[in-house]
């Protein structure tokens, strides 16, 4: 881990997590052919729909850390991958599945998933031993916080990067949440894109059994850009 891999109680931050597994799906799937430059040849891209990530322990500064990831098969529109988090004795410290479609670059449309199904070998191999099912709603809001989608925040595809939001989230918790619990697992569900220069509004719920709720809404169209649940140890 490098020093800005690390966040204030000197662990990995949660964002950075999200990039390493990102990195890892991307280098993988490019390895087995089916990766974003594969895509691209037919006017088509990965778009992440579903993250869950579950952490036993945090690695710290300059500690070394493995990602293994697989790609665990094909539920619907969805093609879907898993993840462990191996520390330097090669020990689990943690373990993520997500859900990606295959997106039409003009349309924006979900594409077909079959047409990566010769490249994932379904051995029954898995990380989490569940489906990744639509968050539920925040029931009652008890924080709102605004932000601005600016071109820094921005991916290879022109919208907001997906770890963005986790950021934004995250943000909007009290920094002595932060520093006297320790996440333990973090889901997001992928709604929709924001684009350079919308206004958005990130809404979370109180702590309430060591878990708590957020969601990014569009503030002018009122649509969610994603939901999320996050508990604590």
């Amino acid at each position: 881990m490098r020093s800005y891999h690390i966040n204030t109680v000197k662990k990995l931050s949660a964002h950075s997590l999200l990039d390493f597994l990102q990195e890892t799906a991307g280098l993988h799937a490019n390895a087995s052919h089916f990766g974003m430059h594969d895509l691209r040849k037919k006017n088509q891209t990965w778009v992440l729909s579903r993250m869950y990530f579950e952490m036993d322990r945090w690695p710290v500064l300059e500690e070394i850390m493995t990602i293994e990831t697989w790609p665990r098969g094909i539920d619907r529109l969805f093609a879907t991958r898993d993840f462990l988090i191996l520390d330097r004795q090669h020990k689990q410290i943690g373990r993520a599945s997500s859900y990606w479609l295959i997106v039409d670059r003009v349309s924006r449309r979900p594409q077909s998933p079959e047409q990566i199904a010769e490249h994932v070998a379904q051995d029954g191999r898995i990380a989490i031993d569940r489906k990744l099912e639509k968050i539920k709603p925040i029931n009652h809001i008890s924080i709102e916080d605004h932000r601005r989608a600016y071109y820094t925040d921005t991916d290879m595809n022109g919208h907001v990067n997906n770890v963005r939001y986790s950021e934004w989230i995250l943000d909007s918790i009290p920094m002595e949440i932060h520093i006297a619990t320790t996440m333990k697992s973090m889901e997001i569900n992928y709604l929709s894109e924001v684009l350079p220069g919308q206004d958005v509004i990130i809404q979370r719920s109180s702590m309430v059994n060591n878990t708590l709720y957020a969601s990014v809404v569009l503030k002018d169209s009122r649509k969610e850009a994603c939901r999320s649940v996050i508990t604590y140890y």
